[in-house]
């Protein structure tokens, strides 16, 4: 039966060559030789049979193979293992020379120090292995890479990495045919016959198939709202549970889903059935907590939409009120003037109005001044009532579609949401007198309730959806089967797994935690109340019961400025393809993209670049591709597709950190061990409700 190769020729190199990278602490880690084993060494005859038996060892333990006749070995090992023997290294030579004695050699290495050969027990041994911790890897790559370092944790002698490959490959193969048709099994008749019907092509622009759920979503707006209203109703209907994938790791339901999303409907129907059933299967799995997150994030949107756009009313309306306003202001200090000059004089404040502005004048002033008076707090919340009807399109389907929870201190928000699903499901306007009421904040009341103690409808709906559309970012508020907005226990281990690696004992409970820290901030005070008596903590006095803090001061000399504006004139002037390359060239972040099924980096590593590009920039592939007179947007569209996942982003981002950890420079900002973060905001040249921004013109991409 023929093997089956996963790494590419780099890829496998990288490896057989992986003892060629080590550092210094891992040199010592492994090529380390203890006082027993340099006391075994030493009853070998010959120099070279004891410089070459220590190699064997070391070798077994990193990279976990012997000695090959036509494998090098580095000069910096070799040279660690002479350092220890007192044996110069070159006479490595004549023991590779010999192959009797190295083979008796690694029998015996393997015989007195643990170390076990690749046998069929063994195989049977690691595939149980592997098959319980499929879990942690969703590719067969990633297997065997963990398959490795499991073997030399082991103390088992790696065989022909072909081998590995082989056992690799077959293990996850039949670990994802096994779930494929656990999924597919699982399915009731009428799925099946659904899922089948999904997979046949349109026949009309009507028709709902796996292309109609899997397109992007357009303009972002109320018929785009409604658009993932209608796909997340339509993927409901096939009642698909995530009881379904139970005991099937959940990378590989996610596995499955991206190769169900990418797919052509044809390719697809080329599958076996469970294979077929089994891939639809996990996409619509795994589509419905993606459809929750982008409704969430559309209704954000919109709700920010309400704003802009009464933001925007209010100030035209003020803007166009301007001169009336500014008239009343000067009948205000005409009028103001003259009665605090009368009240100096002791003169008749009646006749002092009457000679100022005229009683029907005022009178009239006062008229025309309430219709142009804005509330007090210049709220917009005024204009908020025009959006109510834009809103109304569909906020009775967004609150029936998504299951919101809370924690107890908005329990009445919740109550307010069962309120009006029932008022829309029996069609009716008026706000129930019982309706709960305290979740609306101060700011909302006046609006929310009026003077007779009525409730507005549209106020109340909207101070609801806002008050939905904030909640979730706290985590106050989270939503069933959403993947972003989960409770807080769900970001946690279930308690299950914390015994397991926790080993069930020490368990830290909340009460010891605080007693602990208890303990820590009174023995802190113990230390500081003294010093701070005695006026020995710098920069820290009490004053009369007070405790005063000196503001920490510049510590940046006077001309920083001047030199870093010196330091930023030095930089070259380059084009962002050419920088994006160039740190490629230091990093190699772009050989984390790799196929999806093949695990192996784009041949064009100008199209991942490009892809990544238009990521970063909102630009898009049309956009970036009409830069590029060399590649079209059906060709970004399949290297998007294919190579660039956000596991794939998140691998080449922690390079990237890793690469920019190694700079010297980078030290001077602390151990990497902390973070701190600021948000920022931009201001843009123009305001748009589209979500993608525009350039009209980014010139031509050309990459070195």
């Amino acid at each position: 039966m023929p093997r089956h190769i996963l790494l590419s020729d780099g890829r496998r190199h990288a490896i057989e060559t992986a003892h060629f990278d080590l550092d210094q602490r891992d040199i010592a880690r492994y090529w380390t030789l203890s006082a027993n084993e340099l006391l075994g060494i030493q009853r070998r005859r010959r120099d070279a049979n004891r410089f070459g038996f220590a190699v064997q060892l070391c070798l077994l333990r990193f990279p976990g193979w012997p000695a090959k006749k036509d494998s090098p070995v580095p000069v910096s090992l070799l040279r660690y293992v002479g350092e220890q023997l007192g044996i110069e290294s070159a006479d490595i030579e004549d023991y590779f020379r010999r192959q009797p004695t190295r083979s008796d050699h690694l029998q015996e290495i393997i015989d007195l120090y643990g170390f076990r050969s690749f046998t069929v027990e063994v195989r049977v041994e690691l595939e149980a292995w592997m098959k319980s911790q499929v879990h942690r890897w969703n590719t067969p790559v990633g297997m065997l890479m963990a398959l490795l370092d499991q073997m030399r944790l082991r103390h088992i002698v790696i065989p022909a990495l072909s081998t590995v490959e082989d056992l690799a490959w077959r293990t996850h193969r039949r670990v994802e045919l096994e779930a494929l048709a656990k999924l597919a099994t699982g399915l009731t008749p009428t799925q099946r016959a659904e899922i089948e019907t999904l997979l046949i092509p349109a026949a009309g622009d009507d028709d709902r198939t796996l292309t109609w759920l899997r397109r992007p979503l357009g303009t972002p707006g109320v018929a785009g709202m409604l658009d993932l209203l209608d796909r997340l109703d339509f993927v409901r209907s096939y009642e698909i549970h995530p009881q379904l994938a139970t005991d099937i790791s959940p990378l590989l339901v996610r596995q499955f889903a991206s190769r169900g999303a990418r797919h052509t409907l044809q390719h697809l129907r080329d599958y076996e059935t469970d294979k077929r059933l089994g891939l639809a299967a996990s996409f619509l799995l795994d589509f419905q907590p993606t459809l929750l997150d982008q409704i969430v994030d559309l209704f954000t949107h919109l709700v920010g939409y309400w704003f802009n756009r009464a933001e925007k009313r209010h100030w035209r309306s003020f803007q166009e009120h301007g001169r009336t306003i500014n008239e009343k202001l000067h009948h205000f200090l005409q009028l103001g003037g003259a009665l605090v000059d009368a009240r100096k004089k002791r003169a008749d404040l009646e006749a002092a109005v009457e000679s100022a502005l005229g009683w029907d004048s005022l009178s009239s002033s006062l008229g025309e001044t309430k219709l142009v008076a804005a509330p007090l707090d210049f709220s917009t919340l005024e204009e908020l009532p025009a959006q109510h009807s834009r809103a109304r399109q569909y906020a009775p389907r967004l609150l029936a579609a998504l299951n919101f929870q809370a924690i107890a201190a908005l329990q009445p928000l919740l109550k307010t949401v069962e309120v009006l699903r029932s008022l829309n499901k029996a069609h009716q306007s008026a706000i129930p007198a019982d309706a709960p009421r305290g979740f609306v904040p101060p700011r909302w009341r006046p609006y929310v309730f009026a003077a007779d103690g009525k409730i507005d409808r549209a106020y109340y709906e909207l101070c609801v959806l806002n008050e939905l559309n904030l909640a979730p970012r706290s985590g106050d508020v989270w939503i069933a089967g959403s993947r972003r907005f989960l409770p807080l226990d769900d970001y946690l281990l279930p308690v299950s797994e914390w015994k397991k690696l926790s080993g069930g004992a020490g368990q830290l409970s909340c009460a010891s935690y605080l007693e602990q820290r208890r303990q820590q901030v009174h023995y802190g005070l113990e230390r500081m109340l003294p010093l701070l008596a005695e006026g020995q903590l710098p920069d820290v006095v009490l004053k009369v019961g007070k405790l005063s803090i000196s503001p920490l001061e510049a510590d940046l000399p006077a001309d920083a400025e001047a030199w870093s504006n010196r330091l930023y004139d030095v930089l070259p002037r380059m084009q962002i393809t050419d920088l994006l390359s160039e740190v490629d060239s230091w990093t190699g972040f772009s050989q984390h993209f790799r196929h999806l099924y093949k695990q192996e980096p784009a041949e064009d590593r100008a199209m991942v670049l490009a892809v990544i590009l238009a990521d970063a920039t909102n630009l898009g592939l049309t956009k970036i591709a009409e830069a590029m007179p060399d590649r079209s947007d059906r060709q970004l569209s399949w290297v998007a597709d294919w190579y660039v996942r956000e596991e794939n982003y998140a691998k080449a981002l922690a390079d990237l950190i890793e690469k920019q950890y190694q700079i010297p420079l980078a030290a001077q900002w602390g151990t990497g061990t902390t973070s701190s973060s600021d948000g920022q905001a931009f201001p843009i040249g123009a305001r748009s409700r589209s979500w993608r921004t525009s350039t009209p013109s980014i010139g031509a991409i050309r990459w070195s």
